[in-house]
């Protein structure tokens, strides 16, 4: 009697420790880069809670709401959270491919970088055809939600995992000038 009392006991001792509302954890990390050749380059990092970090790579000259090369912070909605969270969970990152990839110029590329208890992954795609509708919902709502975010410039690092191998190289320096010598001519 005293054995079964003390497992029932035990038993009731482990249940009581476990929170049956305990919150899977979607991603440590995950951030999303995209470009779409005229219009925007950025990266934009989710947390875990409602704060966004976004590196404006490069924009249009015509968009007067974000400037190149710079860093911005914002907040989403809660309704706009929980929709992420559902599109998230609906791909499965493990089974999904590393690279969605056609060989043309221009158009649409992007990027995820997720990283769980489970996996560390990027996935990326430049492609029309082939490509997990999962994968490009996610991305169309993202560009979509960064669109409508109001955003205040921050001066600090960001580090995005989407990024690698992502943007093209920075150009090289132009050559130099070389100016003609002037020749001295005796006469």
């Amino acid at each position: 009697m005293k054995i079964q009392s003390f497992i029932l006991f035990s038993l009731l001792s482990i249940m009581a420790c476990e929170n049956p509302k305990k919150k899977e954890v979607l991603f440590n990390d995950f951030d999303f880069s995209y470009n779409n050749t005229f219009e925007t380059c950025f990266s934009i990092k989710f947390t875990s809670g409602d704060t966004v970090f976004v590196r404006e790579h490069w924009t249009s000259e015509y968009d007067t709401k974000l400037n190149s090369n710079t860093n911005y912070i914002s907040t989403i909605k809660h309704t706009d959270r929980i929709k992420l969270d559902s599109l998230i969970r609906n791909i499965d990152f493990s089974k999904v491919d590393t690279l969605y990839n056609e060989d043309y110029a221009d158009g649409i590329q992007y990027k995820y970088y997720i990283k769980n208890q489970h996996i560390e992954k990027t996935v990326f795609v430049h492609s029309y055809h082939h490509v997990p509708v999962e994968l490009d919902s996610l991305a169309f709502w993202i560009y979509d939600l960064k669109s409508n975010l109001k955003f205040k410039k921050m001066n600090t690092v960001l580090n995005f995992g989407s990024v690698s191998n992502f943007l093209p190289p920075d150009p090289p320096p132009p050559p130099p000038i070389v100016l003609p010598q002037k020749s001295i001519i005796k006469n």
